[in-house]
């Protein structure tokens, strides 16, 4: 078990994630009989004209698919410029919306749905989804299956500055097939299908290579959020690209020396680096997760920025170059609350 702090600590991050593709169709899509038909409903939006929907299908519903199984899912490519705001960033990410077709063959109710924001690959599309900026896990009734359109709030803030991925993963439960996010009619250009990814066994699938005619069209997800939202600027002087609030149901990951980890980090305006702020945790000690089980001495680290080396055709992402400034000792711990319980990963195994 484990508890969540906070440490001023800047650290940096590399992240390499592995996209997989087949090329011809592996799996087969369902179509929805004409007569349970309907014409897709848009989200309900609030009065605040900074809200807007993000959206790919073009409102038509066709397919599903009936094999979904615990880890399975589906991401879609979303770009807050189609708000229509020349800078809409920082966007607040705050709802998803999908439809779940039951087509009453003993899909499994209820449904257990992660909803994660991911990064983009290298800021292309045809990578896949990268890393997750935030998840939230929701628990869906049956009463609320097709037609209903779902309409899923985020509690925390989620804040991104460029076009992400927003993915519908299956969690935990049964190996029984799940009822089914739905899919559009429309046919699309194979060159433009990037927007499209499909999650199964643990793979990611570029939307058509993965199915053998009839090829479904675009998957019915949509994001919904605020554009230029002040609540994602709680450091009001950052010059950094966003600042980055931690995810309080994310992962921890082990640092203890010889393991380091690296983030790398940009700059809008010159200037002196004057704060560094890390989030980290630690483990429950006395087993109760309510109290605070901080200890001295506190726990000492070794502070390092350094020149970024670009990514190349060889090397194809960002990493730590020459030692620019270094600082080590005793970092005291402001504590997050409530504690919270997370998973472990230790990079070294």
């Amino acid at each position: 078990m484990l508890k969540k702090s906070i440490f001023a600590l800047l650290v940096f991050t590399l992240v390499c994630w592995s996209v997989s593709t087949i090329f011809g169709g592996t799996f087969q899509a369902n179509r929805i009989p004409l007569d349970q038909r309907i014409g897709s409903a848009p989200p309900t939006l609030p009065g605040d004209k900074d809200y807007c929907v993000i959206q790919n299908d073009d409102g038509s519903l066709a397919y599903y698919f009936g094999s979904f199984n615990a880890g399975d899912g589906v991401a879609v490519y979303m770009d807050p410029m189609q708000c229509g705001v020349p800078n809409p960033y920082p966007f607040r990410v705050t709802d998803a919306h999908f439809y779940l077709y039951d087509d009453g063959s003993g899909m499994v109710w209820p449904v257990q749905i992660q909803v994660k924001i991911r990064d983009v690959v290298g800021g292309n599309p045809c990578n896949g989804p990268g890393g997750i900026l935030c998840s939230e896990t929701f628990t869906i009734p049956v009463d609320s299956g097709y037609p209903l359109l779902m309409n899923l709030s985020l509690s925390s803030l989620c804040c991104v500055n460029g076009p992400f991925f927003m993915e519908v993963v299956y969690t935990g439960g049964t190996s029984a097939p799940y009822p089914s996010p739905l899919f559009s009619s429309e046919t699309t250009n194979p060159a433009d299908t990037c927007y499209n990814w499909f999650l199964y066994g643990g793979v990611y699938y570029e939307w058509y290579n993965a199915w053998n005619p009839p090829i479904p069209g675009n998957i019915v997800i949509r994001a919904t959020g605020n554009t230029q939202d002040p609540g994602c600027q709680p450091w009001p002087d950052s010059k950094m690209h966003f600042p980055q609030l931690p995810d309080l149901i994310g992962w921890d990951v082990n640092a203890t020396y010889p393991v380091i980890l690296a983030d790398d980090w940009q700059c809008s305006q010159t200037g002196w680096v004057t704060d560094i702020h890390f989030w980290g945790s630690w483990k429950d000690l006395d087993g109760d997760p309510t109290t605070d089980d901080f200890y001295t001495p506190w726990p000492f680290f070794i502070l390092s920025i350094h020149e970024n080396i670009p990514a190349s055709a060889d090397t194809p992402w960002s990493r730590p170059g020459e030692l620019l400034w270094t600082w080590a000792g005793e970092i005291q711990g402001v504590p997050s609350e409530p504690p919270t319980l997370e998973s472990w990963w230790d990079p070294a195994t």
